[in-house]
């Protein structure tokens, strides 16, 4: 029997690494959001649409990483924010629109806090006649853990047990000139450079 090769064909993989953030960058990250006062969600504390948290001064070695990050991927960094979980919240199931890739960076977390959930993109599709296939995708919250993931991906956060235990930083990215998917370099001619012209026939 020849080798059985497993591939997945499609551009569209998860990425983990480490990221350093120091006890103090952490403090400083808590103490924001514990006297944040603007949050859009009056149940949650959150920054979104209303700070770039990774634009703080206190925050510049780490938004330094996470830069260096999407360079290699050719990706910039969008709007980025800050969430602090309390007792009782969770986040509803919701993609990231306009994004190319998003990601989700855990900062700290409680005893029970668990990571974010990712839903398979076919949806119960892929439960239909099996259960080969991994409808759920959940890794494990370790702090300064970095995950990055098509921002078409839906996820959700399971309820928070303990107050202001899980903290992440989210954000999102855009093309950047230099990628060969920018639109406004002409992706469907790179596109075809990279993979070969598509055979309709």
């Amino acid at each position: 029997m020849n080798e059985l090769k497993k591939f997945w064909p499609f551009d569209d993989s998860f990425y983990k690494t480490k990221v350093y953030i120091s006890e103090d960058e952490k403090k400083q990250i808590k103490l924001f959001l514990d006297n944040f006062k603007h949050s859009r969600d009056p149940d949650q504390i959150t920054t979104f649409e209303k700070i770039n948290i990774l634009n703080l001064p206190m925050l510049k070695d780490l938004k330094k990483q996470i830069t260096d990050i999407l360079d290699s991927l050719d990706l910039l960094l969008a709007d980025n924010w800050a969430q602090q979980y309390k007792k009782g919240n969770e986040h509803s199931l919701h993609s990231h629109h306009g994004s190319v890739y998003s990601g989700a960076l855990y900062v700290d977390q409680s005893r029970e806090t668990q990571g974010t959930v990712f839903v398979h993109p076919a949806g119960d599709a892929v439960k239909i006649s099996t259960s080969r296939f991994r409808y759920f995708f959940q890794p494990t919250f370790e702090p300064s853990v970095l995950i990055l993931f098509p921002s078409y991906v839906t996820h959700f956060v399971k309820t928070e047990k303990e107050d202001n235990g899980r903290i992440v930083i989210s954000f999102n990215t855009l093309e950047s000139e230099k990628s060969i998917y920018n639109t406004n370099n002409n992706i469907i001619t790179k596109g075809e450079e990279k993979y070969g012209r598509i055979n309709n026939n």
